[in-house]
């Protein structure tokens, strides 16, 4: 049997942390939305407050990390075990967005 890429690594350990990156990013974006509460209540008319949470996609992640490795945007097979998802900053996030009337 040949051994496992690189990616074919980086996808198994996608999936084995999306469980955990979901629960973090649903509670960072429950908690964000909580803390701008008092806000709301002030904006003005056409004003508002956007909380949203995303995950990046699997191939996205893989593409990401690839890109980061300078040699020419390929794994190096013989270090297929040394790459990580984890290296990622932007794997998953909370973006606030305000909007002013005009």
């Amino acid at each position: 049997m040949p051994e496992r890429t690189a990616e074919d690594r980086l996808r198994e350990q996608y999936f084995d942390l999306l469980p955990e990156i979901r629960n973090v990013t649903e509670n960072l974006e429950a908690e964000v939305k909580f803390r701008v509460l008092p806000i709301l209540g002030d904006l003005h008319r056409g004003e508002q407050v956007v909380v949203k949470s995303r995950i990046k996609e699997c191939e996205s992640a893989v593409d990401s990390l690839r890109r980061r490795q300078r040699e020419d945007l390929i794994f190096d097979p013989k270090r297929a075990e040394e790459y990580t998802l984890l290296e990622l900053k932007d794997l998953a996030g909370v973006r606030s967005q305000t909007f002013h009337s005009p």
